[in-house]
């Protein structure tokens, strides 16, 4: 076989042969399949159990937390009369229940309720409670603003001072800023009134009255 250079014709031949054959070896290897990370039969049943364990939890939890929502209070059937004050957090509200004795569970009855959105709702005033309700039910009375109401009733043969002398035994208003009121001319106008007291404007009746009503 002719030789050129030293090199003959199928050396050279071989040579871009192995340079071809390199090549499409690496092409080979940079188009290698990547590899899979498989979870072994061992990891995917101990995640199942945690998830039947989360589950079991929660269903547990919530059947707990459906139990005390529906529990009176207790079986002692007392009236509880309380006042909640403007402006106070739900914290403050559920230590004033508790000192009342009116919430067996604090954490259960916080979390009650957040679940029924109740936290921002309440509404402040005096109510009145009794033992045996449930914790929903106190809950939504609270929500409600159902506050405590006095019926009084005024006679026909009352004047301002009998009627004042009444309310004050509720504890309905201030005696004597009622009875300022009554002969104030610039109070009378605004409601009014041209006369220089409330006498007769009173009509007898039955009223309902709540403690959270100022004077005026």
């Amino acid at each position: 076989m002719k030789e050129t250079g030293g090199k003959t014709i199928f050396k050279k031949f071989r040579k871009k042969t192995d340079v071809k054959s390199g090549s499409k070896t690496r092409k080979r290897t940079l188009r290698s399949k990547p590899v899979k990370h498989v979870l072994s039969p061992a990891m995917i049943i101990a995640i199942r159990y945690f998830l039947v364990i989360c589950f079991a939890v929660i269903v547990l939890f919530g059947g707990l937390l459906i139990h005390y929502s529906m529990s009176p209070v207790d079986d002692k059937n007392a009236t509880v009369i309380l006042d909640i004050p403007t402006g106070s957090s739900f914290l403050k509200v559920t230590n004033i229940l508790d000192e009342a004795g009116l919430v067996k569970n604090k954490f259960l009855f916080n979390l009650l309720a957040v679940v029924k959105k109740a936290t921002r709702v309440i509404r402040a005033g005096e109510y009145e409670f009794n033992t045996s309700m449930t914790p929903s039910a106190i809950l939504r009375k609270l929500v409600r603003g159902d506050i405590k109401k006095y019926r009084v009733t005024i006679p026909e043969d009352f004047n301002v001072r009998d009627i004042a002398r009444r309310l004050d035994d509720y504890r309905l208003i201030d005696k004597k800023t009622f009875l300022e009121l009554a002969r104030d001319k610039k109070f009378l106008a605004s409601m009014g009134i041209e006369a220089d007291s409330i006498e007769g404007y009173l009509f007898p009746d039955t009223y309902n009255f709540h403690r959270s009503m100022s004077t005026r």
